[in-house]
């Protein structure tokens, strides 16, 4: 067996990104189970193939990865269809696109001291976001961060990130006064309790061996990052390592929140599978090939058991269909 043939193949092959897609689909159609009408199913589908192939739009225009590779799209859509859970979050799809798109603002804010109009939009994404998903708002001190690991984080970055947040709030206010009916408004804001709660974190043996494996991967990431030193512009190792670090931040409430798991995983994956397409994109070692085989079809596995054995293998223990019946959606 050539492993790098079999590595090339995997890294830049069309035709993977295809059966890859196309299995996605199916599964989705199978989750759905004749209900075609429920819209919740049919927009996290087409959101979170959305967010896959942007991802591949996110590193062909920070050149985050210097090499043709679609494995950002591949790992991404293999993690989605991990459980059945996430086809019915349409709120955490949502959640997850803003978090995406403003990784184009933030990264485009590279050294660059005028960056009010970065932070502006990814104030209102926010904002706009939290409505569906009250959670957004922590994110506010995570792209700070990034401004800040950039080098364009100031006052007036600070200023237009408060003022995103007021725009939107005025303006839902302005409607309340017009519409003669407050109940909007304070239907907006978010409770802290939903924010900020925490719950003993609630997985089946499979999620922990899912979450394991690919914290096991992010550690070998992190050391081929600030140990062994990459050759990489000084821009892409700056991206990459606000995406490391902002990973594990992220995995603090995806740890304690366990209401929110779904949501919070279609997050975190975002950036983990930029760091781990990267490892296995261009490090030239075998048992790194080796193990991104395995790993590949280890989240296969995972994603036939958990959907065709739901009553076992879900998140905290309960089958999609009680999920779907519990959230009302």
């Amino acid at each position: 067996m050539n492993i790098d043939k079999i590595h090339k193949a995997f890294v830049s092959g069309r035709l993977l990104l295809l059966c890859t897609l196309l299995g996605f689909v199916a599964l989705r159609v199978y989750d759905v189970g004749g209900d075609w009408r429920n819209p919740h199913c049919w927009v996290s589908t087409f959101i979170q193939i959305g967010i896959a192939l942007l991802l591949l739009q996110l590193n062909h225009v920070f050149n985050i990865i210097r090499s043709r590779t679609l494995l950002p799209a591949i790992f991404y859509l293999v993690f989605a269809s991990s459980d059945a859970s996430f086809a019915f979050d349409s709120a955490g799809s949502i959640s997850a696109f803003c978090v995406l798109i403003n990784y184009f603002f933030l990264f485009n804010s590279y050294q660059q001291a005028e960056s009010q109009i970065n932070a502006l939009n990814i104030s209102l994404s926010l904002t706009l976001g939290s409505l569906f998903w009250p959670q957004l708002l922590l994110f506010f001190p995570v792209f700070w961060y990034g401004f800040h690991r950039f080098h364009s984080f100031n006052l007036r970055v600070f200023m237009a990130s408060i003022i995103g947040v007021l725009a939107v709030y005025l303006f839902i206010v302005t409607w309340c006064v017009y519409a003669g009916d407050w109940h909007i408004f304070f239907s907006a804001i978010p409770e802290p309790d939903k924010c900020l709660s925490i719950q003993i974190p609630d997985f089946t043996v499979l999620n922990w061996m899912v979450i394991g494996f690919t914290f096991l991967i992010c550690l070998m990431t992190g050391f081929n990052l600030f140990g062994s030193g990459l050759s990489e512009k000084i821009r892409t190792v700056s991206i990459l390592n606000y995406l490391y670090i902002s990973s594990f931040i992220i995995l603090i409430p995806f740890l304690l929140q366990s209401e929110s798991q779904t949501s919070w995983s279609l997050i975190i994956w975002i950036p983990v599978t930029i760091l781990i397409s990267h490892l296995f994109t261009l490090s030239n070692r075998k048992y790194i090939k080796y193990m991104m085989l395995f790993f590949f079809f280890f989240l296969l596995g995972m994603s036939f058991l958990q959907h065709f054995y739901p009553q076992h293998f879900s998140f905290s223990g309960r089958p999609w269909y009680t999920f779907y019946t519990e959230t009302g959606l």
